[in-house]
């Protein structure tokens, strides 16, 4: 092997190959804006040597999927072309191109197998010794490869040109933006209720992820909350409330700054950040302590079907996101995971999906159902009016097999031609089409409420 070049691969990013006519004097990622959706624009910065006229500029170490319709650029002058080559597969073909000839896998400790490479399947690499003996290779990212033969159709994989007109000769700070797929965001948030469950403390995280084949390091990162929508048609994953406009201010106990971005939110790191090809990265969103919430057990009474045995209750937790309340935050949706308070730590109780919340709304969200409450319910008489007209009665049982009392939320669904014309128990109308009940169950007991429904015209 001695009598060939040898090419030093490693599998953790593509292989990029300069060109000999690189105007650029530097070329660095230096800025992430990521949306939701696994979108994201890549902000670029050049340091180019441009004589006055046309300059064609390479780029390296841009992802396999950056659009090349999305490039625009910040100079003294115009961009007149791109042209992107679009990478190969990466290590696997380089792989497949050298079966049958030498090859060398060098593992962290620096121990060396060598052979022939006879088999170069994904699933399993096999590399047959001088001695007639033969290794298998499974997972090849710990091994750094030595190659003999570096075929010409990989030597171009993932370069772009730029052609510049620029309106002046020197050397220029060129700004280009390109949007790419392969990186994005998400919220998590911990919510830890207190023993009393009646205030809660909020941890939240960005978790980020890269899979563009690409490492992004010492960049400025910013992160968008919203409902952006895409050409073609569809929207970013969906936000049901618009974030209120605001001054950047700094978030508590944060390694993020927000502010307004056009009809969005915006979360500035404060510090740079490197996010590695194939990195799954947390990084401190907001933090805040002792925000009031309000519990309740909610049961949604059935429609007209079979009697209902052993029905749930489940819990419902509100925050009002309000300062008098502990937060007045922002708050991007995510995943909640919700945890309480105990005499040995902390203890998972539930999770919940949560949406965008501005301030002034309400953030809602279930732990799931309570084990100790249940409900049976029944239509223990109909009869026939006139006409259309049918009269229900309903007979709901709370069953509460806690040690202390609980008040049980009962809703019921009323259409437009109904209405319940008495009931045990006073109700009011949350809204056109929802009859409550605020049901009071002593400790270990059972309370009956009864109702009419009539329908029809």
């Amino acid at each position: 092997m001695t009598n060939f070049r040898r090419i030093y691969l490693f599998l953790t990013c593509f292989l990029l190959v300069s060109v000999t006519n690189l105007t650029a004097q530097s070329d660095r990622p230096e800025m992430l804006t990521i949306y939701p959706g696994n979108v994201a624009v890549v902000q670029h910065l050049i340091e180019a040597d441009l004589d006055k006229g046309l300059n064609n500029v390479s780029l390296g170490n841009l992802p396999e999927n950056a659009s090349a319709v999305a490039f625009f650029t910040l100079f003294d002058g115009k961009l007149i072309e791109v042209d992107h080559q679009l990478p190969h597969s990466g290590a696997d073909q380089l792989l497949r191109s050298n079966v049958g000839k030498p090859v060398v896998f060098i593992d962290g400790s620096n121990n060396r197998t060598e052979g022939e490479l006879v088999s170069a399947n994904p699933a399993l690499y096999v590399i047959r010794h001088d001695d007639g003996t033969f290794s298998y290779l499974q997972d090849i990212r710990q091994y750094r490869i030595v190659l003999d033969d570096f075929p010409d159709k990989f030597r171009n994989m993932g370069q772009t040109t730029l052609q510049l007109n620029s309106e002046k000769s020197g050397t220029q700070t060129v700004r280009i933006f390109y949007r790419t797929q392969g990186l994005a965001w998400n919220a998590e948030h911990a919510f830890v209720l207190n023993e009393n469950e009646d205030a809660l403390d909020i941890s939240s995280s960005a978790i980020l992820l890269n899979t563009t084949g690409t490492d992004y390091e010492n960049v400025r990162l910013r992160l968008i909350a919203g409902e952006i929508r895409l050409a073609g048609g569809g929207y970013m994953p969906r936000s049901e409330m618009a974030m209120v406009a605001s001054d950047a201010i700094g978030m508590r106990d944060s390694g993020f700054e927000r502010s307004e971005a056009f009809e969005y939110y915006a979360f500035d790191t404060k510090d740079r950040v490197t996010l590695k090809n194939g990195a799954r990265k947390q990084v401190a969103l907001f933090n805040t302590e002792s925000v009031n919430v309000s519990k309740t057990y909610r049961y949604l009474s059935q429609a007209y079907g079979p009697t209902v045995y052993n029905g749930r209750v489940g819990v419902d937790f509100e925050i009002r996101n309000d300062p008098d309340e502990g937060l007045g935050e922002p708050l991007p949706g995510g995943i909640a995971r919700i945890y309480r308070q105990t005499t040995d730590g902390v203890e998972l109780v539930g999770e919940s999906a949560i949406s965008h919340s501005s301030v002034g709304s309400i953030i809602r969200f279930s732990t799931g159902n309570a084990f100790n409450l249940r409900v049976d319910e029944r239509v223990t008489e109909q009869r026939q009016l006139q006409g259309r007209v049918v009269e229900r009665d309903v007979e709901v049982i709370l069953f509460n097999a806690k040690n202390e009392p609980v008040s049980i939320e009962l809703s019921r669904r009323v259409s437009a031609n109904e209405q319940i014309i008495r009931s045990s128990v006073a109700h009011s109308m949350k809204d056109v089409n929802t009859a409550v009940f605020d049901i009071d169950v002593a400790a270990n007991s059972e309370t009956t409420v009864t109702f009419t429904v009539r329908s029809g015209n």
